[in-house]
């Protein structure tokens, strides 16, 4: 990988959509959980973990491979190695852009959700309070986000390259 492409996708897309992320999800986290008087339960947490993770995939994964492409076509980016190691696995994808994002978000479902539920437990032994859930929510959604930009990025500047 070439120095532009992770100063582009670990800086500008990972880091932005991760801090942008967190402060989203804190406020609408905040706004819509700390009046709640629910006990956060394991079932709570992973419900709202997997719609956090394919409302962010539906919301920047169609965008953000349309912008690595551009970056691309528009010579912003120099094109992506044709020997590169990640064209087989993002062959691998569905063709459309909905199609990968529901994909990505399934295997990061797949990762996320079982962290969420750990940290749950580690907290306070399945039963926190909404600031905690909040703030616990905030960072899961910031990584997240990141995350899934960088690959979503990936995607859109190895789609260009061919």
């Amino acid at each position: 990988m070439k120095r532009a492409h992770r100063l582009y996708l670990f800086r500008r897309q990972l880091g932005i959509f991760a801090l942008f992320s967190f402060f989203f999800n804190g406020v609408v986290g905040w706004l819509l959980y700390q009046p709640l008087t629910l006990p956060w339960t394991g079932v709570i947490v992973g419900t709202d973990a997997l719609i956090v993770i394919f409302v962010t995939a539906a919301l920047i994964g169609p965008a953000i491979m349309a912008h690595g492409v551009q970056k691309i076509r528009r010579a912003q980016l120099p094109p992506v190695a044709r020997r590169s190691r990640s064209r087989a696995w993002i062959q691998w994808l569905p063709t459309g852009a909905v199609a990968r994002s529901a994909v990505i978000a399934l295997a990061v479902a797949v990762v996320v959700v079982p962290l969420a539920l750990g940290l749950l437990a580690i907290v306070d032994g399945g039963d926190v309070n909404p600031t905690q859930f909040v703030l616990i929510r905030a960072i899961l959604a910031a990584g997240v986000a990141g995350v899934m930009a960088a690959v979503f990025a990936w995607i859109g500047l190895v789609e260009a390259s061919d």
